[in-house]
């Protein structure tokens, strides 16, 4: 969700979630592999990229067409090369189980019918959004603008309007809004000058072992006692973060280091206490290139980490020297 700020700027405050299930097209074609069998349609799309493609368009035009007041059948177009396939098959007794019939290339069934494959999918986005609406009620939110692909779907938008209070507004050409935002912001970054995280950022280190840590913790690094994968928290979810936020992290080299290894990590709790609590997953290692190993033991590495953008910027440097150092973010064992 976005609020309105001085000087015409949005603040994001808060952040979408997963949702399961809204692909309406995924949900039809789920129905006609029940008519014609997984095997044949699976077939089908493995053989007929362009047929598969044009089924796809016939379905996103119904997608766009059907209300929840259409009462007359609903034809869809269905690829002969489909058909052709599954002639072998007694698919029309599955028709009449389905209250379908086939004239031709023409699947008619009961707009009804059709608009069952909505329910999954709208039952989600309502819930998702009045859930974000629960956690955001200390918020004046009277506005609720439908973007995307399936905000062209009336009966989405009919069934949002039902449920909800708020102002429903659907902006021209909604499937392509969000392409039109990603490139105004990416022509003026700064329109969205503060973020809310949604997940909580941390790093894995090992600290002093201290009374009421866990015994299995418990290990010894260069003879002293100390507590392992402890999460350090950089960022709480739910938190405002502008473009500059950022946290430094300072490093001890040993003698003779030439590199630096931190374990980055996320959580959706808000508290994490170790890396391996439920809800934390790894991000990757953040890897530092220390070419100069003058001073010994001497030598400090600065880790400067921005998280106010759309993805984290990491900058090192050399205490010492005030160089900057070769800095990335390792994946690949992830």
């Amino acid at each position: 969700m976005y609020t309105v700020l001085e000087g015409k700027t949005s603040e994001n405050v808060n952040g979408w979630k997963d949702i399961e299930d809204t692909n309406v097209k995924k949900i039809v074609e789920e129905f006609v592999i029940e008519i014609m069998g997984n095997e044949v349609f699976r077939n089908f799309c493995d053989q007929n990229y362009i047929d598969y493609f044009e089924l796809c368009r016939e379905l996103e035009t119904k997608i766009r067409t059907v209300t929840l007041s259409s009462s007359s059948k609903l034809t869809l177009k269905m690829p002969t090369s489909l058909l052709d396939m599954a002639q072998s098959l007694n698919f029309r007794e599955q028709l009449s189980r389905k209250e379908c019939s086939l004239t031709a290339d023409k699947l008619r069934l009961k707009s009804a019918d059709f608009r069952k494959f909505f329910e999954p999918v709208c039952q989600n986005i309502i819930g998702c959004i009045k859930q974000i609406l629960h956690e955001s009620k200390k918020q004046d939110i009277n506005t609720i603008i439908l973007v995307g692909g399936l905000a062209e779907s009336p009966i989405l938008r009919e069934a949002i309007e039902q449920s909800l209070q708020q102002t429903i507004i659907v902006p021209c050409e909604p499937g392509i809004a969000l392409l039109k935002g990603a490139a105004m912001f990416g022509l003026n970054s700064l329109s969205i000058p503060i973020r809310i995280s949604r997940l909580t950022h941390g790093v894995k280190i090992d600290r002093i072992f201290q009374h009421g840590d866990p015994e299995r913790k418990k290990i010894i690094v260069n003879g002293k006692v100390k507590c392992g994968d402890c999460f350090l928290k950089l960022v709480e979810c739910g938190q405002d973060v502008s473009m500059e936020y950022s946290s430094k992290l300072y490093y001890q080299l040993t003698s003779g280091q030439t590199k630096l290894s931190i374990p980055m990590y996320s959580s959706i709790e808000k508290n994490p206490c170790f890396t391996d609590d439920p809800g934390c997953s790894r991000i990757g290692n953040i890897i530092v290139k220390i070419p100069d190993i003058g001073g010994g033991k001497n030598r400090q590495v600065i880790l400067d980490i921005v998280f106010g953008g759309t993805e984290f910027k990491i900058e090192a440097i050399n205490k010492a020297t005030g160089e900057s150092l070769e800095v990335k973010l390792d994946c690949h064992d992830i």
